[in-house]
């Protein structure tokens, strides 16, 4: 090589290595830290690339913005933002509309026009924080992307002392009037640092009482975007939080109480750096370090240890707790108003499917939905969910109306900025069982997030380990369970993580038959069906061979024939109304299939005639049905109600007619009562997750067995 030649090589290097690295000015960009502006103040704090700040007078000023806005005697809401990657506090950044710093302000602005007329801020001021590092070092078109390595380097020098110090010290200040409201907010690798910052100084609040929870938190809500974060870090505070049995509840102005969120994590399922781009560059990163086996006992069969390292929370399924659904609008369907922040922007309902509140907003063109996952390994106020690309279209850009309506509605669910909200920590020990069935013997068999099975006994009230679940079996992903003798039926529907043709999540469902041999379940070949739809319940006609499938969307039931090539869902009946069918029953014995749900509380039996399903609403008004359970040898049916929190019975002597329903227990007892099963005796079985229970009651309402905890293995 001629030495033109190398030096054209080297130059070429020279001049990656500073489109990499260097062509952004490592250097303060806000020397007059704090601006006036209509409606609220806004304080810089930055830091260098070693983690520490330019110049500490910032923090100082930012205090003192905090202080003069306590002053009122309505107190505050303190907004603090930590930006990401290819941003800066720069004054580019501010005047260039799509900036980071322009885009902030803009999220101010409408906080503040929006809450001017008795709004839920009303008379507190409004303050922004905006934390600034040098999260763009490049600025070559295309070369800039290899910077999201380098940058990963700062920002975890940055999630250090000097930023937990920031961090906590706003919090404090902020919550020296009782009044004033804290939100946290942080996007990329202003997630990682904001996460390990916030997380640090929770663990210190939420374990240094003792046996006491303080329930003065130093910060309402905490909202991280796209966070380019190991998910050992969020999986270390999850566990924390699990281990001492830590969980927030809100009480709802009708006095209905419910979980709500400390830390939400939203990633987009679009989101190519945090998907692909991150794992590629902690794989590297990742070679000559050592990563324990996680122990064999473990029925939970977590990714491996390497994997909580290479990837973030939002890709890491196994901690995944929410999921958000997308449907396009319908015609003539709006848009939500971008209304006040925290204030009716949502509709609020009891999901039949999950048995839990879910939240919905209508998009520019979808409707989003989000709902917790029943049986999800994390059931703590640490919420992680992916979002659909509908939602965020990618890594950065999400300051889009449909974002701010996603964060208002996470706002408006936990009421961090309502007046006088009613939230409280506590400590929720207890069973949690996903699934309960009885098995032909009489064995009761329960399932836990942890995925064991334990068997209970009528005679004790101890359960015994019994097994763990198949691989395959995902509680949260559970439809249908249904035994007939020594032969069995699951079925699953799960997400793909894929994208339908027509925009929405596409899901697949799965039928897995077994054999009971000697007790054990052993799996046969599994059965595809051939649909795209998510399904809410899942029932089996043994004899014929068949599924019946309720739809997600209106009480509409699907039949399927196994015996197909391609078993292809068939519209089999349509009750043409809103809401859900969450249960399905069939009865081998007479050939009539049992639908329950919907927020009117219905049950219909349906029986087949030449000209198709013949239904019959044997009760209505029956709160909001969650479970059922059918006992063949007495013709009685049992449903679960979360409204009323109840068990009832209706005797159906023949085929033709059924009796009045009648509550077999008040309402002091349950919380959920999702699952319920008879035994061969008679013996009414019910698990409830929310009440931490499983209990044992007898056809007449007596409370035979009560176990409220589950051995620790």
């Amino acid at each position: 090589m001629t030495s033109t030649r190398r030096l054209c090589c080297v130059v070429a290097v020279c001049v990656l290595l500073v489109a990499v690295g260097g062509c952004t000015a490592n250097k303060m960009h806000r020397p007059v830290s704090v601006q006036e502006n209509p409606g609220y103040t806004l304080a810089f704090i930055e830091f260098d690339d070693q983690g520490e700040m330019w110049d500490p007078s910032q923090l100082s000023r930012a205090l003192e913005v905090i202080e003069l806005a306590n002053e009122n005697e309505h107190g505050s809401v303190v907004v603090t933002y930590v930006h990401g990657w290819q941003h800066n506090a720069s004054a580019k950044s501010e005047e260039k509309e799509g900036g980071n710093v322009y885009n902030f302000k803009g999220y101010l602005e409408t906080i503040a026009s929006l809450s001017q007329a008795g709004g839920r801020l009303g008379k507190r001021q409004l303050v922004g924080i905006y934390i600034g590092w040098r999260g763009k070092s490049g600025s070559v078109p295309g070369l800039n992307l290899a910077t999201f390595y380098d940058r990963s380097g700062a920002a975890r020098r940055i999630s250090g002392t000097s930023s937990t110090e920031v961090i906590y010290r706003i919090m404090n200040k902020s919550k020296e009037n009782p009044s004033s409201k804290v939100l946290l907010m942080g996007h990329s690798y202003g997630g990682q640092i904001l996460e390990s910052s916030v997380t640090q100084a929770l663990v210190g609040e939420l374990l240094g009482g003792g046996a006491e929870l303080k329930q003065e938190l130093p910060a309402d809500l905490v909202i991280l975007i796209n966070p380019a974060a190991k998910s050992i870090q969020a999986k270390q505070f999850v566990e924390m939080l699990d281990r001492s049995h830590i969980e927030l509840f809100r009480t709802g102005q009708d006095g209905t109480r419910f979980k709500v969120p400390l830390i939400v994590s939203i990633t987009s399922s679009a989101d190519l750096a945090t998907r692909w781009a991150f794992p590629m560059g902690t794989w590297v990163s990742a070679i000559g370090k050592n990563f324990h086996k996680y122990s064999p006992d473990a029925c939970l069969q977590f990714p491996r240890q390497r994997t909580f390292y290479t990837h973030t929370p939002g890709h890491n399924q196994a901690l995944v707790s929410h999921e958000v659904t997308a449907v396009p609008l319908s015609v003539g369907e709006q848009p939500t108003a971008l209304a006040d922040i925290g204030r009716g922007l949502i509709e609020t309902e009891f999901d039949p499917v999950t048995a839990q509140p879910v939240f919905s907003f209508n998009g520019e063109e979808y409707r989003f939905t989000v709902r917790s996952l029943t049986g999800a390994v994390n059931n703590t106020p640490y919420w992680i969910m992916q979002v659909p690309r509908q939602l965020i279209p990618g890594h950065s850009g999400f300051f889009t109306a449909d974002t701010l309506r996603l964060i208002g509605a996470i706002i408006e669910v936990s009421g961090a900025v309502e007046r006088g909200t009613s939230t409280e920590l506590v400590r929720d020990s207890g069973v949690r069982p996903n699934n309960l069935k009885v098995m032909p013997d009489g064995r009761v068999l329960v399932t836990d997030a942890s995925r064991r099975i334990y068997e209970v006994d009528a005679a004790s009230s101890v359960p015994v380990l019994y097994g763990c679940l198949p691989e395959l079996a995902d509680p949260t992903a559970n439809i249908g369970l249904e035994i007939d003798g020594t032969r069995g039926f699951g079925a699953l529907s799960r997400p793909t993580g894929k994208s339908t043709r027509k925009g929405t999540d596409e899901y697949e469902t799965l039928v897995v038959p077994f054999a009971l041999v000697d007790g054990q379940a052993q799996l046969d070949k599994l059965i595809k069906i051939h649909s795209e739809k998510q399904f809410a319940a899942a029932a089996f006609d043994f004899g014929n061979h068949r599924l019946f499938l309720s739809g997600v969307a209106g009480k509409v039931i699907y039949a399927v024939d196994l015996t197909e090539k391609k078993p292809t869902p068939v519209l089999w009946f349509d009750v043409e109304k809103e809401g859900v069918i969450s249960d399905l029953h069939y009865n081998n014995k007479t050939g009539s299939l049992f639908a329950s749900g919907g927020t009117d509380g219905v049950l219909y039996r349906l029986t087949e005639h030449g000209e198709g399903p013949r239904p019959n609403l044997i009760a209505r008004s029956l709160g909001w049905p969650v479970g059922m359970a059918l006992d063949k040898e007495r013709n009685r049916l049992y449903v679960g109600d979360a409204k009323g929190k109840q068990i009832w019975r209706i005797d159906c002597p023949d085929a033709e007619t059924c009796g009045e329903p009648r509550s077999l227990v008040d309402g002091s007892l349950f919380a959920t009562p999702s699952e319920i099963d008879v035994a061969p005796d008679g013996t009414v079985w019910v698990a409830d997750r929310e009440a931490r229970l499983i209990v044992a009651l007898s056809p007449e309402g007596e409370i035979l067995q009560t176990i409220s905890q589950l051995p620790v293995e």
